[in-house]
Parts: structure tokens; sequence; C-alpha cells
């Protein structure tokens, strides 16, 4: 069975110090799949991952679409 992995390079200047304090998942477009997920720090800071990429390519005649998230922070 294949699980599903994360992997997060954070981009230069993130600004990521402290540890998580917080994590919430939001569904702004209400399709009832999480794209978006804050995450609170002890710094006071807030971050956020979105969803809003979607990469399409063709593999042996059928079309595959992958999501990408994206990092943004501190916000």
């Amino acid at each position: 069975m294949n699980h599903p992995k994360f992997s997060y390079d954070a981009p230069a200047g993130l600004g990521m110090t402290h540890s998580v304090v917080d994590v919430v998942g939001f569904d702004p477009d209400g399709d009832g799949i999480v794209s978006r997920i804050y995450l609170g720090d002890m710094g006071g800071n807030v971050f956020a991952l979105k969803d809003d990429v979607v990469q399409e390519f063709t593999v042996c005649s059928k079309t595959i679409k992958k999501s990408v998230w994206t990092a943004h922070g501190p916000v």
C-alpha cells in the first residue's frame, strides 16, 4: 500500500525559527478538499500552505493532474 508523503523545502527567507503551536486546515471554495493550511508558531508568526496550482501532464495517452503546494510566510 502506498502512503501519501509530505516533504517541504523552505524557500530562502521563509523565516520559520520557532516551534509550531497550532495548525488549521481550510476549504475556501467549499469543494470538500482542504486547500489551505495555516500554522502559528511560538514567535507569533502565521505561515500559509496553499494548494492553488494544478499541473497537468500526459503519460501513455492519459492526462494526469497533480496539485502543487506552495508556502507563504510569515503572513
